[in-house]
């Protein structure tokens, strides 16, 4: 199916390119639209790590092990609260 017209100075719709124009455009809005759902459901993740340790385990370097959990090239910190 042909859905252009070309010729050396310019290119045209053929009856079926623009028949199926309003279609094409839908489906490149919709995956506009997919794109950005699929972008907020990855800043929507988040990591919960629980931990619980008395109070005296921050005498023994409790954070900087928790720390080095990470790892320099995750990209994620711990927030501590």
């Amino acid at each position: 199916m042909k859905l252009f017209e070309r010729s050396s100075r310019r290119v045209r719709l053929t009856r079926e390119g623009e028949y199926l124009l309003p279609y094409a455009q839908r489906l490149l809005a919709d995956s506009r639209q997919f794109d950005q759902a699929a972008a907020a459901c990855r800043q929507e993740q988040t990591k919960t790590l629980d931990l619980y340790a008395i109070p005296t385990m921050t005498n023994y370097d409790f954070f900087k092990a928790v720390n080095r959990l990470y790892g320099p090239t995750s990209g994620d910190r711990p927030a501590f609260s």
